[in-house]
């Protein structure tokens, strides 16, 4: 990766912990009672600790709905083919404004999230490097633009995390090489009825 996704990636990751109050408080209140839909395939070249190499396109699909209370409701899927197989992972998560949560997860993972203004930004650090999700929406909260970045840190081979295929055990190296079908959305109600 470019220095400036290094840069990018850790400025991001600095503002997400920043603004852990920010978080607190909770997302816009123009954003109470709708839903952000967002999808996008990002392909990555791997190479896993015995040497085995390819490339993988992980399909990414998340739903966050902000109730008219300011709860917020999350749901993030992946799936991804290599070598014939298909590996679904899916969570959700639950939170209210005072910071309380409920979480289901089967993969390896978390983002820290924080809103900023007509901003979302949900930072996951692996085990080297780090992935970004980052949402504008326009002024009146209706539409929404994404963009998805992976880095590696400085002076690494690589972006380090864990394999989603089998138990997660397995390290495996990454270097992401493009984003396709980016897409996001603001829909009225909860989408998860």
């Amino acid at each position: 990766m470019h220095r400036f996704h290094v840069a990018a990636l850790s400025a991001a990751a600095g503002l997400v912990l920043s603004a852990h109050a920010t978080q607190a408080a909770g997302p816009p209140k123009e954003l109470y009672n709708k839903s952000v839909v967002m999808h996008w395939s990002t392909g990555y070249n791997w190479k896993d600790t015995s040497g085995a190499s390819g490339h993988i396109v992980t399909n990414f699909a998340q739903s966050v709905y902000i109730s008219s209370t300011g709860r917020i409701f999350k749901m993030v899927s992946k799936s991804l083919s290599a070598r014939g197989r298909q590996t679904n992972i899916a969570s959700a998560k639950a939170s209210g404004p005072g910071g309380d949560a409920i979480k289901t997860s089967n993969h390896h993972t978390s983002a820290n999230v924080a809103w900023n203004g007509r901003e979302l930004i949900g930072v996951v650090k692996v085990e080297s490097g780090a992935h970004m999700l980052h949402v504008k929406f326009d002024e009146g909260f209706r539409g929404c633009t994404l963009s998805f970045t992976s880095g590696k840190e400085e002076n690494a081979p690589g972006i380090v995390q864990k394999s989603m295929r089998g138990t997660g055990d397995k390290l495996v190296m990454l270097s992401a090489t493009g984003n396709s079908g980016m897409s996001c959305a603001v829909k009225d109600g909860n989408v998860f009825e």
